[in-house]
């Protein structure tokens, strides 16, 4: 990172850098993402292998935000600059989960619990496999009962998140 009023040569000529592209020097609280190391927060600069203190990691410390483990949501009508929320794991509630149909059979046979594989029509498949249809098995005893629900997860706590990449942010603070 070139700051301003540095002195730059190659041994035979030397220039001092006064402006950095048509737009001017970077301005103070400026925020930009960065693929580096650091030494004492701050970036070490791949050019000179120095700490650049113009800049630091947004950790929360030297007049930055905490960015570290964050999401960057733009601000506007729902975020003011500075909100903070989310959650790293959500538990779905009720609500939340998509539409279905339970179905409960009645046993007449006296034979006690048995399995029984039926066709059911899923709308969360209907574009994906079989034209929505799919297979599943229906618990069936000697009562009307509803096929329990056996999964391990069930109600556990997930995440939704796409393959990442992790950045860091840094923050111009001088």
């Amino acid at each position: 990172m070139i700051q301003e009023n540095t002195i730059i040569t190659d041994g035979s000529c030397k220039f001092v850098v006064r402006n950095i592209g048509g737009g001017g020097v970077i301005s103070k609280g400026f925020i930009a993402m960065f693929d580096g190391t650091f030494q004492n927060g701050y970036p070490i600069d791949e050019t000179t292998g120095l700490p650049d203190t113009h800049w630091h990691i947004c950790d929360g410390t030297n007049g930055t935000p905490d960015l570290r483990d964050r999401f960057i949501v733009g601000s506007g009508s729902s975020y003011k600059v500075g909100d903070k929320g989310g959650e790293e794991k959500h538990k779905l509630a009720v609500n939340e989960l998509p539409e279905r149909t339970v179905v409960s059979f009645k046993n007449t046979s006296g034979k006690g619990i048995t399995t029984q594989p039926i066709r059911v029509w899923n709308t969360e498949l209907e574009t994906m496999v079989n034209n929505g249809w799919g297979d599943c098995n229906i618990y069936d005893a000697k009562n009307n009962v509803t096929p329990p629900l056996t999964s391990g997860n069930l109600w556990q706590p997930h995440e939704n998140r796409p393959p990442y990449y992790a950045l860091a942010f840094i923050k111009k603070i001088r």
